[in-house]
């Protein structure tokens, strides 16, 4: 995908997007191929998946922080939320959230467009089909639906969560993750930064931006009604603190890593909570938010 670009209000549902929108062939050729290629290869972004994909101790230490921080918090939420314990996972990736579901005593199953990353989810014996949501045959209902860092990618999110209205059980629960983008904090870290450009905005990669306000705007509009809502680390402190770790790329793990140590320093409960305080005024890296189906 390539070719010039501009960032739009959607008019009918409110979030961010890239106009035009990719074809469907574009989508797949990018995921299918490209995107776990790039990483492998050394030559995708320095993000989380390319973190967790190599095989070091760097991804042991990602993946034990997730499973204190994000995982974990999903799992206590859909404990507390979910109607029963059947679960799909869309967009599953290598499935490291589904193992840590299923050890925590759901049913769980998953599917992920990647053959390279779905064949490494079924050799940890999970059961994960490789396709996408548009394709996937649904043949049962789930009590919860989880989709973590998937809504930002695909090109008309509106289709998926639709789809996936129908996947749930009666008071079936969807639980989104996407990362916070355009948010006031943002702005604050231009105007007092003097950056010009949205350095979050991330083509061909990420499709869509949500924040908390547009993603629980949209989530309504399809239909949900807004049960729980989660902010993060807010990274753009750094960036008020002036580690520039968008001009300077050594400071990016320096700030990940401090980010990882404040959280592994706080319990559960004062972590969740103070987070979910974060998300009332838009604040956080990323978007934790659950609906629960009308």
């Amino acid at each position: 995908m390539s070719g010039k670009f501009k960032i739009v209000v959607d008019e009918k549902f409110g979030y961010k997007r890239i106009d035009p929108i990719p074809s469907n062939k574009e989508i797949d050729d990018f995921y299918n191929k490209s995107y776990y290629e790039m990483i492998g290869d050394g030559e995708g972004n320095p993000d989380q998946i390319a973190r967790l994909m190599s095989k070091s101790s760097e991804a042991e230490s990602e993946l034990s922080w997730l499973k204190n921080s994000m995982y974990s918090d999903i799992l206590s939420v859909l404990k507390k939320l979910s109607p029963g314990k059947t679960v799909l996972d869309i967009g599953c990736g290598t499935g490291d959230l589904m193992l840590h579901m299923k050890d925590g005593g759901f049913d769980v199953s998953g599917i992920e467009p990647s053959t390279h990353a779905s064949d490494i989810a079924r050799g940890k014996g999970l059961v994960v089909e490789n396709t996408t949501a548009d394709r996937f045959k649904c043949k049962k209902k789930f009590d919860a639906v989880t989709m973590i860092s998937v809504l930002e990618h695909v090109p008309r999110p509106q289709n998926v969560v639709e789809k996936v209205k129908g996947m749930l059980n009666d008071d079936g629960v969807l639980c989104i993750v996407v990362p916070n983008d355009f948010s006031k904090i943002q702005d604050d870290v231009k105007r007092s930064l003097d950056k010009k450009e949205d350095w979050w905005v991330s083509f061909p990669d990420h499709l869509n931006y949500f924040n908390f306000e547009s993603l629980c705007g949209f989530l309504k509009k399809m239909g949900f009604d807004i049960c729980y809502q989660q902010g993060d680390f807010p990274m753009e402190l750094f960036l008020l603190m002036r580690q520039d770790y968008i001009n300077d790329k050594t400071l990016g793990k320096k700030c990940h890593d401090m980010r990882v140590m404040f959280e592994k320093s706080l319990s559960p409960d004062l972590k969740r909570s103070m987070y979910g305080a974060l998300s009332e005024v838009g604040i956080g890296r990323a978007c934790l938010v659950v609906g629960r189906v009308r």
